[in-house]
């Protein structure tokens, strides 16, 4: 788990661009975009889709 929350916060502050992949209705979906808000105590981050 902390190596996830320095990869979140490394691609955060470097601006890289992300793969999200994710299970919705049974399908793998896997989205890129870019991460816009770290939460770490939350358990919480926003992800903007690469529109």
């Amino acid at each position: 788990m902390e190596q996830m929350n320095f990869t979140l916060i490394e691609a955060l502050h470097t601006n890289k661009q992300v793969y999200l992949t994710y299970y919705k209705r049974g399908q793998c979906i896997t989205e890129t975009g870019f991460i816009q808000f770290v939460d770490s105590l939350g358990d919480l981050f926003i992800f903007i889709d690469d529109v």
